[in-house]
């Protein structure tokens, strides 16, 4: 669940707090807000856990927070640590994209280097089993799939 919901996303910093049943009267100081970067990360975050994951997340930011607003030193290291899935197009020439195939390809390619070559792996991250790795593997053209 992408914070904010489909594909309008509307920043959390500057808008009033949404979340009204956190417990903030342990908070020692008014929290105005959240950071710009704080923002970003949560909405850019998939929050897996859904609704409880996310007020755990934010009941612990202003446990921490330091400051008059929650920042990204506030949040857990996982979200501090998230890498966005968005893909983002640079190039709005046609000639200038690559097939969904081609896409799809590198992508492979991509998450084999990041297991280090560990098809069993690399088939559950990207949610298929070996065969169909495999079979992806000889539709790209790679000499022996087993290699």
């Amino acid at each position: 669940m992408a914070l904010g919901g489909g594909a309008r996303q509307e920043p959390l910093a500057g808008r009033s707090w949404p979340f009204g049943s956190l417990n903030v009267s342990e908070c020692k100081q008014v929290l105005r807000g959240i950071s710009a970067a704080a923002a970003k990360l949560l909405t850019s975050y998939d929050w897996p856990g859904n609704v409880r994951e996310l007020e755990n997340c934010m009941e612990r930011a202003v446990a921490l927070c330091r400051l008059d607003e929650i920042t990204v030193d506030d949040l857990p290291a996982k979200i501090q640590e998230h890498q966005s899935s968005k893909i983002v197009i640079t190039t709005e020439s046609p000639g200038e994209l690559i097939t969904l195939h081609e896409m799809e390809r590198r992508y492979v390619r991509q998450v084999l280097n990041a297991v280090g070559g560990n098809k069993t792996q690399a088939a559950r991250v990207l949610g298929f089993d070996r065969k169909t790795l495999y079979a992806k593997l000889k539709s790209y053209g790679v000499g022996d799939p087993a290699s």
